[in-house]
């Protein structure tokens, strides 16, 4: 092994490096640039940036009020909708208390179903109990019979108009 290490040792004991390159340093000003040139750029650029700035602060806020809008029509929408919902129903209900308080359609149910109208021809009687009344009992039971002439006669006279 000794043999073969002594065959790739260096011939020589120092052996010369190849010298590095020389390299020469000349003083100067430098790079030659034009500031003016360089500032008026810079200028310019920055004056992009910002109107770029503007445009997307303007996009963004088109973009926000129409997204508001939207809403605010989709809320005027519902409340539209319920408002005729509430028009229909109270039209209904209109309808239904005018039919409910028809004179007619109560004397026919109260004398049909609830048995309370008077028997054909039947003359009612008033009976007033307390003492001060009894002695205007006469006058109130004519004046009962009195009123069911008036009526008659008014439901003769509108029968004739009809």
């Amino acid at each position: 092994m000794a043999s073969t290490a002594r065959a790739y040792a260096p011939k020589h004991r120092y052996e010369e490096v190849p010298a590095s390159p020389q390299f020469e340093v000349h003083s100067g000003r430098g790079r030659s640039s034009d500031h003016a040139q360089y500032a008026q750029t810079m200028a310019i650029f920055r004056i992009c940036m910002v109107v770029l700035a503007l445009l997307a602060a303007m996009a963004v806020g088109r973009l926000w009020l129409t997204n508001t809008s939207m809403e605010v029509l989709t809320q005027t929408n519902s409340i539209n909708e319920t408002i005729k919902e509430a028009r229909l129903t109270g039209s209904e209900l209109e309808v239904q208390y005018s039919q409910l308080t028809n004179p007619a359609k109560v004397k026919l149910y109260a004398t049909y179903h609830l048995g309370m109208g008077p028997a054909a021809g039947a003359v009612s009687y008033v009976d007033l109990t307390p003492r001060f009344a009894k002695e205007a009992t006469p006058l109130v039971v004519n004046r009962v019979v009195g009123a069911q002439g008036q009526v008659a006669a008014m439901e003769q006279t509108t029968m004739q108009v009809q």
